[in-house]
């Protein structure tokens, strides 16, 4: 089967639109949920209504194709869905999304039957018509496939630069086919006559006849209100999940008192609350969408504890952003500054447990939490010149804090309020300039000698090493 010109260019363009289709479909709602913060029934919500409000447009494009060509509007179709697929990286709320995906939608919808109008009018043949159809049919279809594979790199990376080239990715797909299409030749249209002569008369509406396939358009309405309910009964079924607490029956007040877990003696079932409470995720090593997070990060907490009962919890807020290091997928440092206590060091010598927590203040709330087991790096330990590389310039370091994960997790932090960055401090710094090597020993003979429980912190043996360090540093 050989296609004329006009016809192979149009399953090209077809062929090209469909992977840019392909991509959004497999990527997109990862990107609106993981990316521009829209829960997953938002998302649903506004594809759904977008998708009821266009459906006038599926008629609207036939109109326009009549008025000012197949070809034309064809390609504007393709040119407006580039658009808004380049324009979702501008998306930043729910509302904004419902304005591009409208678009979208529309210029989806009006797609198909411009195509056949465009076929009509580049094809001459009902039969070789017929055959381009198919080959357009199948080509979309190995499209959307590819498209769906490719899409796989920006969901294995999970980083909002793969998901903002996903989307261009997407935009120039349609673009392209937009140009393939403006290449397809437009024949003369056929005389109602011609069209008549080659019509089968078995195949003639009846006279009058303005619906030509009343069943077809009854069982496609009964198709839409199925889905339309369908979808509805499915967000009652989530509605009525978000009802539940956990401790709490489901059902009327009368059956009594809610009983938890305690009362009850079973435990309770966590998957009930995954579409009420949104649940962390656990992952083996730090993603490099975890690596970008942690980079982005003006401040962090580190947190530990002694080992007895009657020992206080320590957490202490760090900043600065090259004071943290991630040194492989399951291994981070940091650096310690001199201050006025040591808990860390002292709990750190004692146990090595620590736990160091990420919080976003931005627009897009998230808290990443590394558990694991540190080991502290003094300035005479042989690794200390390799490990302070891969830090900032301070004047008055006193160990870095290795630290093996055993657990990396992250969770929604809906609760963080959104905070804008003024600037970092250099008051630690500034201060440490204005200290002699030998006061700051004094220092911290005095205040890190030992934690507030009375374990043993920063060695004493380490004493006559800073001045070292410290010109090291100056310089």
């Amino acid at each position: 089967m050989r296609l004329t010109a006009g016809g192979r260019r149009l399953a090209a363009a077809a062929l090209v639109q469909s992977l840019g289709i392909g991509l959004f479909m497999a990527s997109s709602m990862a990107y609106f949920t993981r990316q521009v913060d829209l829960s997953a029934n938002q998302v649903g919500s506004g594809l759904a209504l977008a998708g009821v409000v266009a459906l006038a447009i599926s008629l609207l494009g036939g109109v326009l194709a009549d008025r000012y060509g197949a070809r034309r509007v064809l390609a504007a179709v393709y040119l407006g869905r580039g658009v808004c697929c380049a324009a979702y990286v501008l998306v930043t709320d729910f509302w904004q999304f419902m304005v591009v995906t409208l678009c979208a939608v529309a210029c989806d919808r009006a797609g198909p039957p411009v195509l056949q109008a465009l076929v009509a009018v580049a094809v001459p043949e009902r039969q070789e018509r017929t055959r381009l159809l198919a080959v357009v049919n199948v080509v979309r279809n190995c499209g959307l496939g590819v498209g769906a594979m490719a899409a796989g790199v920006a969901l294995a990376s999970d980083t909002q630069t793969a998901y903002r080239v996903t989307l261009i990715a997407i935009g120039l797909a349609f673009l392209g086919g937009a140009v393939l299409v403006l290449r397809v030749p437009e024949l003369a249209a056929p005389s109602k006559a011609a069209e008549a002569a080659q019509e089968d008369p078995a195949e003639r509406p009846a006279r009058g006849r303005v619906l030509p396939d009343a069943r077809y358009l009854t069982l496609t309405g009964l198709n839409f209100l199925l889905f339309f309910f369908d979808t509805r009964a499915g967000r009652l079924r989530r509605g009525a999940r978000t009802d539940r607490r956990p401790g709490r029956q489901p059902g009327p007040s009368a059956r009594g008192p809610a009983r938890g877990p305690a009362e009850t003696g079973k435990p309770t079932d966590v998957r009930q609350f995954r579409e009420v409470i949104p649940m962390g995720k656990l992952y083996e090593g730090l993603t490099p969408a975890l690596r970008e997070f942690i980079a982005q990060a003006p401040m962090y907490f580190a947190a530990t504890a002694p080992l007895s009962p009657d020992g206080h919890v320590n957490v202490s807020p760090k900043g600065g952003m090259d004071t943290f290091a991630v040194l492989d997928d399951t291994t981070v440092a940091y650096l310690d500054l001199i201050g006025s206590g040591a808990e860390t060091i002292a709990h750190v010598r004692e146990s090595g447990r620590i736990t160091l927590m990420f919080c976003s203040f931005t627009r897009r709330p998230k808290t990443l939490r590394l558990y694991g087991t540190a080991r502290c790096v003094f300035p005479d330990a042989p690794e200390w010149d390799t490990l302070i590389g891969h830090f900032g310039k301070h004047p008055i370091p006193r160990s870095i804090m290795v630290v093996s994960l055993t657990r990396i997790t992250d969770s929604c932090g809906f609760t963080v309020p959104e905070m804008d960055l003024v600037r970092e401090r250099d008051l630690q710094d500034r201060w440490g300039l204005r200290k002699s090597d030998q006061a700051l020993e004094d220092y911290m003979r005095e205040k890190n000698a030992s934690s507030i429980d009375g374990l043993p912190a920063r060695p004493r043996q380490e004493v006559g090493s800073r001045s070292t360090t410290r010109v090291a540093d100056r310089s």
